[in-house]
């Protein structure tokens, strides 16, 4: 029961993950910050997805554990390529890092020593074909110069790699981080700012906690129990793509649009109603099973009329409660310009007006640089702006 719990838990929380991703990346598909940013959710969401399954495989006994180990092992390796996701979005969101422009091929440059630690993994998986081949090179005299010479070096990459990539781990995140905080110090516009700052307190609390979790414990030789690990992961997951999230709602990460903040909104208001949902039930069932005699089919087919007459009115009173939390501040255009027209109508002064109007798009509106023009038949030309290089 405690099994299939976490099991279900861990399921929502990668299935939202993964729809946060695939939002982001219908949104804009050719742009790199959304591709960064899905890939970080994919493969964020699949820690979490592999998390379920771990657990389902621990319930399912003895038998089904030693024949899926080493496969599910694999695989958790290949989502450790979160951390290249997020060295990656932190060079190009807000902008793109000039030593990302640089350098040739510098995105796959980020990826490859994860990708090679996954191929080391594959080969280390593989005992019985690799046997094979050094046994067939061998027979060669120059093959069994070259085992001879590569078997140390080889021996010392497979023994010592875990500990490694759990340092380089933690060095990918130390970079991102310093990278988002130093593209964090140097923004002007507000939005900007508040979307670096709620996306690097959301990712840093996720990387803390992963830290935590796997990277510090192996290069100190400790362990946690799975639990306890796992825990800490979906945790970090957790905070990571809620800061994304809120940041997305709150601020127009990315200049979502409102469809899509809706559709986050409502997703998050049908997995909570769901968990809420399985969760009470098991437990209700459970005890239920206890008392001698009791058939729970009649009651759970009870439950799920109840639910399905009362989901719709549940979701829509939350999806209003919330909408009025999230989507009502200053950067949407709708609230942009009823706070606007309300202003300008009290202003007679020319230089005031133009002040207020300005003071409204640089809050309001995600541009590096604004630049108005007045020009009235009956007065002079006036032109006021803001940033790269404009102080009007």
């Amino acid at each position: 029961m405690h099994g299939f719990t976490v099991a279900t838990l861990y399921l929502i929380v990668g299935g939202l993950v993964f729809l946060l991703g695939v939002v982001i990346l219908r949104e804009a598909p050719r742009e790199k910050a959304n591709r960064a940013t899905f890939l970080m959710l994919f493969f964020g969401g699949l820690g979490s997805v592999l998390g379920a399954i771990g657990f389902i495989l621990e319930g399912a006994g003895g038998a089904a554990r030693a024949g899926s180990t080493d496969l599910l092992r694999s695989f958790n390796y290949l989502w450790e390529l979160f951390f290249p996701s997020l060295l990656y979005f932190a060079c190009v969101f807000p902008s793109e890092n000039r030593l990302i422009r640089r350098i040739p091929l510098a995105s796959l440059w980020i990826f490859a020593p994860h990708v090679f630690h996954l191929a080391l993994m594959v080969l280390q998986s593989q005992g019985a074909v690799t046997g094979q081949m050094v046994a067939w090179l061998a027979k060669n005299p120059i093959g069994a110069s070259i085992v001879h010479v590569m078997r140390l070096p080889m021996e010392l990459v497979f023994g010592f790699h875990v500990i490694l990539f759990s340092a380089v781990n933690l060095l990918y995140i130390v970079a991102a981080l310093t990278l988002l905080w130093l593209s964090y110090r140097r923004a002007t516009n507000p939005r900007i700012r508040v979307q670096l700052r709620t996306i690097f307190i959301g990712l840093a609390s996720c990387a803390g906690l992963y830290a935590i979790a796997v990277p510090i414990p192996t290069l100190l030789n400790h362990t946690w129990s799975p639990l306890t690990r796992s825990t800490l992961i979906v945790a970090a997951l957790v905070l990571g793509s809620a800061g994304i999230a809120y940041s997305m709602v709150r601020y127009r990460f990315l200049d979502a649009k409102l469809i899509a903040r809706k559709s986050i909104l409502y997703a998050l208001t049908s997995a909570f109603l769901v968990s809420v949902y399985l969760t009470i039930i098991r437990q209700i069932d459970a005890l239920l099973e206890s008392v001698a005699g009791f058939d729970v089919t009649v009651f759970e087919t009870a439950i799920l009329l109840i639910a399905l007459v009362l989901f719709q009115p549940v979701v829509s009173w939350l999806e209003e409660a919330l909408e009025n939390v999230f989507l009502r501040e200053r950067s949407d255009h709708r609230t942009l310009l009823r706070h606007m027209s309300g202003e300008v109508l009290t202003v007679l002064d020319l230089k005031a007006l133009a002040e207020t109007v300005l003071q409204t798009l640089r809050e309001g509106v995600s541009a590096r640089t604004t630049v108005m023009l007045i020009a009235p038949a009956a007065h002079e030309p006036m032109a006021r702006g803001f940033g790269g290089r404009v102080d009007l």
